[in-house]
């Protein structure tokens, strides 16, 4: 009886090491799609990562974020033949093959449809198909197929002919299957298929002869074993065929117990069961078959429980229920049981009426584990799954589908547990200090001081409130002395604790205290103790007569700790303490001359303390000083500059509201919010998050809770109990994942496989696109990360929103590569990642055939007019009449200079908010070129900047058109939609000019100069820039279109954008680009645009950027003449005042 006592007593002790302490958590997936309500029958992953659940309620593909449903649709010929789905199957084209309703279904993925092939018996009756495998050897051209059914033999299916070959049992060939009731089907490493029958063995089949070879007549066994060695079961989702690294088959039968099948030699070794011999297997009717991880194998038999199979041995380790060993198998047999084991070894059962069992390898037990948060197990467990990322998923008959992953549970940790007298209280951890190596002190907020165990998990001695003892069970800090005494901060007042005597000593008011609510303790480098309370007072104890000197904070001049609390103190390198004080800022203290100096948040003064409210500070190894605040993020005192350096949650941490500091042994912070814990490395000013997600017990995590012991154990403590690890030992998922595009939009309709097709070829008028995608790891995907760029239009990664969304609107015609990379919730990327190429192409009229077209009528209408030229000016009399024409084009030409420059503004537009400048110059051939600023009623600003179809009086006609339809719109009241100011502006211009070679390039730009609110809409002028002053960087804003004037309808692009402080909105002619060099080489648009990128970087006023852009045209052309006009237009905000 002693000795078993001791045994459960040691039992006990491994559960609460490996249980307690790290618990598995389960992820219910899928509920508010329905999963929760289902029956889940298989899970499969696929070759490019998706996973794919089937259900009796059809099949659903999960991409980790959405679930696609796939269900049988009556009136849809292409849908699943029906939704009570209970095979899959992947070909080596990425093909799916189910089972549904009995009927085999092949899903088409390039078309997003099925195919239905409703195999018939030769009666004609339908068959019910029970197993498929799908493919041959890889050595094989096409697709092949095999399906299993439940009486009518095996039917193959050969991608050539699109047909199925039935395979059956014929009475008197003994060449042909040996029975037509198949359980299943194997493709060994040899490319051999073996067809597992009930009743009729196993056989396999001869690709060049079509026949079958049997094995079930072998003379060295006795009747009772062939019986059963006929029978081998259809064991649901368990194959009934396992096959090892040497290449031998495993085979169960239902009265023949074990086989090993050498398919090299062809010969058999029986395992069965006998009586006398412990080792031996437990009983002849075998279920289920499935390796461990270290080479064994499990089974399931007829006496209840698993037996393990040593192959090395030969022997059996039988496993069965103990009623008076918790970690034992539960009672009953596991008939319908499912195996899996991991990359780690840990080997998984489910079971029918059990839940789901782990067996842990290292202690060699069992433990059954609850899925659900509230401990209630899920009893029917029907299929299990380890993805590629190693984590394990589970479905059930009736609780829908659930997750488990390792990389999840990267903080160990204790909490109260109702069903364990000595488990921690239901209470906030509030304060954390070691005690020795084995044991910490546990301070709560309600339930006093306790004296906890971490390696078995358990509470071994508490403190609470008592008139010699703890002055107050809520607990507000910690200071542990070298000779292993406690000083204990609480409420309401200061405790030493004697923990061998479990004596304390009391310190309230009398002793010195200003204020009996202790919120801090510290220890200096020369041993002194200083407390911090409620109020503007620091204290020291005098230790000669044990009583408490005070200092009051304050009194150097400046205005700072007049209120809140000093809630934590340390120590720099020039034996300076720094204190943190809630409410009023931070105090530098000299013990020495007892100088002070606050430093507090000034809104006029961006390098100083972020925030009054200062929770914590800290000195690391290299004398850096950090100060955490609450509300203004994590500080870095600078000594030099006495300023502060800010780190927000713009810079990656998971909250701004910070309750505490602590540095490793690798000189990384960690950091303690509302939201979570953030690790942050002061080298690369990065930072890493980690919720409840990750294993945290609650993401708010308390001030002194926070404790680093001498073996580099991190421990917080929560609202409810507290966690703990090894920062050198966060387990890190190290499995970079796949990427997919999971859905492309094309004007706004999906196209079907998009994940498939990586090339696109687009007409022009099909330049709206929007990708979709996903990283198919499913550990934690809110967390995988994600940046794209469409290459051909962008130069820089653009990080993706939560939505996982790229639009793109205008594209013009081209050659574009949209790129997509990702990471694991661990920050491990795919760099490589996914990528689709799309060409959109040109219109007819800017195709290579038009230009030629217009360059041939061209070149015939200048040899014509040559012709005609030379025709009239031969004779005296043509003379003449030449002088007059050149004399009247002259005028011609100075009347329109005078008009176009007449029409444009008086002076640039300055006003608080922004800046607008326009610059001209013109050609010796006077140009249309026109830009304008008008001011309209609603406080907004109309920016016009225009290019006329040709030269003299016809140009200043057409500007003085446009001029005046702007003008009119501009100070019409509730008019100003800008698409529709140009589908009037050309109406009015097509309608008026009578020349068809007569027409209006256009841009107009609304500006709302207070909040920065921009729309624009060009037609046929070239496409603006704006230029980012936050990032550094040009954006072309692509709007396409032809000129106004010239067709009756005509599509008009507007595009939105909000300028901010200090940004550039550049609009500009095509005299700039279409400008030519002594050598007639083009400056180009590519040469604009990296002048432009250069220009805006450099900075200044806009009449600089201006003078600067045209010195560069000037540069380029190096003294050839313009032959066009020039306009540039440029807008800047400025900054609020």
């Amino acid at each position: 009886m002693v000795a078993l006592c001791l045994w459960l007593a040691a039992v006990g002790a491994w559960g609460r090491t490996n249980f307690r302490g790290l618990p598995f958590y389960f992820e219910q997936v899928g509920n508010l799609q329905g999963l929760a309500q289902v029956g889940i029958q298989e899970l499969y992953q696929d070759s490019f990562g998706f996973l794919w659940i089937a259900t009796q309620e059809g099949l659903q593909r999960f991409d980790g974020y959405e679930l696609t449903p796939y269900k049988h649709e009556p009136f849809d010929a292409h849908s699943l033949s029906g939704n009570n789905v209970t095979h899959l199957a992947e070909d080596h084209q990425g093909d799916l093959w189910v089972i549904a309703s009995g009927m085999l279904n092949r899903y088409a993925r390039r078309e997003d449809r099925f195919y239905h092939y409703p195999l018939a018996a030769s009666s004609g009756d339908a068959v019910e198909v029970v197993t498929l495998l799908a493919d041959g050897p890889k050595s094989k051209e096409h697709r092949e197929v095999w399906v299993g059914t439940r009486s009518q033999g095996v039917f193959r299916w050969d991608e050539t002919a699109d047909s199925f070959t039935p395979y059956q049992n014929l009475p008197g060939e003994p060449n042909s299957l040996s029975s037509n009731l198949v359980t299943h089907l194997h493709r060994d490493r040899g490319g051999r298929l073996w067809i597992a029958t009930y009743g009729g063995g196993l056989n396999k089949f001869d690709p060049v002869t079509g026949g079958f070879t049997r094995f079930f007549d072998d003379p060295t066994f006795d009747v009772l074993s062939v019986v059963g060695y006929h029978k081998i079961p259809n064991t649901g989702g368990q194959p009934p065929i396992h096959e090892d690294r040497n290449g031998f088959l495993f085979i169960i039968t239902h009265g023949g117990g074990l086989l090993r099948f050498n398919t090299e030699n062809e010969t058999f070794i029986q395992y069965r069961h006998i009586p006398d011999e412990p080792r031996s297997l437990s009983n002849n009717l075998v279920y289920g078959i499935f390796p461990d991880g270290g080479g064994g194998l499990w089974l399931a038999t007829a006496a209840g429980g698993l037996d393990r199979f040593d192959p090395r041995s030969g022997g059996f380790t039988h496993y069965r229920h103990d009623p008076y060993n918790p970690y034992s198998l539960p009672p009953g047999e596991l008939k319908d049981a499912v195996f899996i084991s991991d990359r780690q070894g840990q080997t998984w059962v489910g079971t029918a009426r059990q839940g789901l069992l782990h067996y842990d390898a290292d202690r060699d037990y069992f433990r059954k584990l609850p899925l659900r948060a509230d401990g209630n197990p899920t009893n029917h467990i029907t299929t299990l799954l380890v993805d590629r990322a190693e984590a394990l998923w589970v479905g059930t008959k009736n609780n829908g589908l659930h997750k488990y992953s390792r990389y999840l549970q990267k903080f160990r940790g204790h909490w109260h547990n109702p069903n364990l007298f000595d488990s921690l209280p239901n209470d906030a951890v509030t304060a954390i200090e070691s005690r020795n190596e084995h044991e910490l002190w546990i301070g709560t907020s309600q339930s006093g001081l306790i004296r906890f165990d971490r390696r078995l998990g358990t509470v071994m001695e508490r403190y609470e409130e008592r008139e010699q003892g703890l002055p107050s069970n809520r607990i507000q800090t910690l200071l542990r002395q070298d000779d292993g005494a406690l000083w204990i901060g609480t409420r309401r007042g200061l405790a030493l604790l004697d923990p061998w005597e479990g004596t304390f000593k009391q310190y309230f008011e009398n002793a010195g205290l200003s204020s009996e609510d202790v919120r801090s303790l510290f220890r200096d480098r020369a041993g002194r103790l200083w407390v911090g309370t409620r109020g503007p007072n620091l204290h020291l104890l005098d230790e000669e007569i044990d009583r408490f000197d005070m200092f009051h904070l304050g009194e150097g001049g400046f205005s700072t700790v007049e209120r809140g609390a000093l809630v934590a103190i340390t120590e720099d390198q020039f034996s300076h303490l720094w204190i943190a004080n809630l409410g009023s800022g931070l105090v530098r203290f000299n013990p020495e001359d007892e100088r002070q100096r606050g430093f507090q948040h000034d809104p006029g003064q961006s390098d100083s303390l972020s925030h009054n409210d200062v929770s914590d500070v800290h000195v690391d190894t290299l004398g850096n000083l950090w100060v955490a605040t609450r509300g203004g993020g994590l500080n870095r005192y600078h000594y030099e500059t006495a300023t502060f350096e800010h780190f927000t949650v713009k810079d990656g941490l998971a909250g701004n509201i910070l309750y505490a500091v602590a540095e490793d042994a690798d000189g990384q912070l960690w950091l303690c919010s509302n939201r979570g814990l953030s690790s942050f490395d002061p080298r690369r000013n990065s930072a890493k998050n980690y919720d409840v997600g990750d294993g945290l017990r609650a993401n708010s995590i308390l001030a002194h809770g926070f404790h680093y012991d001498t073996a580099n154990t991190l421990y917080f403590g929560t609202t409810s109990g507290f966690n703990y690890f090894n920062p050198k030992h966060l387990n890190t998922n190290p499995h970079a994942p796949p990427l997919v595009i999971t859905d492309l939009q094309v004007m706004g309709q999906s196209v079907d496989a998009a994940h498939l097709q990586q090339t696109w070829e687009l007409d022009y008028h099909q330049n709206y696109l929007r990708f979709q995608f996903s990283a198919l790891d499913f550990t934690y995907p809110a967390k995988n990360q994600y940046f794209y760029r469409l290459e051909g239009l962008e130069k820089n990664w653009v990080p993706a929103e939560k939505n996982r969304e790229a639009n793109y609107s205008n594209l013009g015609p081209g050659h574009y590569l949209f790129r997509v990379i990702g990471s694991n919730n661990d920050g491990v990327w795919n760099e490589a990642g996914t990528a689709v190429s799309i060409t959109i192409r040109a219109p007819w009229w800017q195709s290579w055939w038009f230009h030629g077209l217009l360059i041939v009528i061209a070149a015939s209408m200048i040899y014509s007019a040559f012709i005609w030229q030379k025709q009239r000016l031969e004779g005296k009399q043509q003379e003449a009449l030449l002088e007059l024409d050149l004399k009247r084009k002259t005028e011609e030409l100075d009347y329109a200079r005078k008009i176009q420059l007449s029409m444009l503004p008086g002076g640039n537009l300055d006003t608080p908010r922004l800046t607008a400048v326009g610059a001209m110059r013109t050609a010796t051939e006077v140009g249309g070129d026109y830009y304008d600023f008008q001011r309209l009623p609603d406080n907004r600003h109309c920016i016009a900047v225009g290019d006329a179809t040709g030269h003299g009086f016809a140009a200043g006609l057409v500007v003085g058109m446009t001029k005046l339809g702007a003008t009119v719109w501009a100070q019409t009241p509730q008019t100003h939609n800008l698409k529709e100011a140009m589908l009037e502006l050309n109406i009015g211009l097509k309608r008026s000019l009578t020349e068809k070679t007569m027409g209006m390039s256009l841009g107009l730009i609304l500006l709302d100069e207070e909040s920065g609110r921009t729309e624009a809409a060009f037609a046929g002028m070239p496409f603006p820039y704006h230029f980012c002053a936050k990032s550094g960087t040009l954006k072309p804003l692509v709007m396409k279109g032809p000129p106004l004037g010239f067709l009756e309808k005509i599509p008009v692009q507007t595009l939105d954008l909000a300028l901010e402080p200090g940004d550039y909105l550049i609009s500009y002619s095509d005299g700039f680009p279409e400008r030519f060099d002594r050598h007639n080489s083009l400056w180009g648009q590519d040469r604009l645009e990296e002048t432009l990128d250069r220009i805006c970087k450099r900075g200044g006023h806009p009449e600089s950027v201006a003078s600067q852009f045209f010195a560069a045209c000037d540069a380029f052309a190096d003294g050839r003449t313009h032959d066009d006009d020039m306009t540039v237009v440029i807008v800047q905000m400025k900054q609020k005042r």
